[in-house]
Parts: C-alpha cells; sequence; structure tokens
C-alpha cells in the first residue's frame, strides 16, 4: 500500500507544541495586503511588490495566526456566552408561559367551582321555597277542610242548647 501521501501544508507537532507551516498559499487579499506592510518584522508602511519577494513573514504569520486564533476564541466564547443567554432566555418565556398557563387553569376551575357552588346554592334555595309555599298550601288546605268539616257537622247538631253548636 505505497500510497504517496502529501505531507499538510499546516500541521500540529505535539513535542514542541507547536503549529507547524510547511507550505500554505493564502490568497484572501486583506492577509496579502497586511503582509506588504510586514518586511521588517514589525508592522509599518506597505512596500512594494517586488521588494515581497525576499521579505521573512514569519512574524507576520505569527502574529497573525496569535491574533485570528484570539478572535476566533473570544468570539467562540461570545458565541458560548449567547447560546447561554438564549437558553436562559427561553426557559424563562418557558417558565412564563407555563405559569400563566397554570394560573389560567387555577382561575378557570376556581371559576368553575364558584358557579357550580351558586348554581347548587340556588337550587337548594329554589327547593326550600317550593316546599315552604308546598307546606303553606296544604296547611291552609288542612285548616279549611277541617274548618268547613266542623261548620257541617255543628249545623247538623239536633240540640239547640249546645254550647259549641249556638256559639
Amino acid at each position: 500500500m505505497g500510497e504517496n501521501v502529501a505531507a499538510p501544508a499546516a500541521a500540529f507537532d505535539p513535542g514542541a507544541p507547536a503549529v507547524v507551516i510547511h507550505q500554505l498559499t493564502v490568497l484572501d487579499a486583506d492577509v496579502v495586503m497586511e503582509s506588504r506592510r510586514w518586511t521588517t518584522g514589525r508592522r509599518g508602511a506597505t512596500v512594494p511588490v517586488e521588494s515581497m519577494q525576499v521579505a521573512d513573514l514569519a512574524p507576520f504569520v505569527t502574529q497573525a495566526l496569535a491574533v485570528g486564533a484570539r478572535a476566533i476564541a473570544s468570539a467562540g466564547s461570545a458565541q458560548d456566552t449567547f447560546q447561554l443567554e438564549r437558553l436562559i432566555t427561553e426557559v424563562a418565556a418557558k417558565t412564563s408561559e407555563s405559569t400563566s398557563r397554570a394560573a389560567e387553569a387555577t382561575s378557570k376551575a376556581a371559576s368553575g367551582a364558584a358557579d357550580a357552588m351558586a348554581t347548587a346554592a340556588e337550587a337548594a334555595r329554589r327547593a326550600i321555597a317550593d316546599g315552604e309555599t308546598a307546606s303553606r298550601k296544604g296547611q291552609r288546605s288542612a285548616s279549611a277542610s277541617s274548618i268547613h268539616s266542623v261548620s257541617a257537622t255543628l249545623r247538623r247538631c239536633p240540640n239547640t242548647k249546645c254550647v259549641v253548636c249556638t256559639v
């Protein structure tokens, strides 16, 4: 299996530890333009393209990678923070929504119970009132019937001297 595997242009060296760049071509216009300021090993004035062929850009590459890595790490931390904030916001919204639904359900249940109690109380009041009315009617009817019966009996009494009949 003598496959010819090309070495990566940039790799990690665990012995150092370091990132080793063997041969890497960067075509990004902003990177190329900024590299023209680093021909002396420090950032300075832009030099003509012709002067770039002999320039050692190792300090630029090291600085660009360090700054880029920090920016990426910072953005990653910011992203993690944003994700955490979003998660907290979502949990808060869901908690608020659940609380609102629970309060609404509790309110409906309490309202339903109050309505049921009011209906039951009204039905009981009506039943008592109807019972009292029926009882009074029955008493009046029974009293009238008794009075009528006694009156009829007294009218038939043959004793003219009867104290009850003549009264």
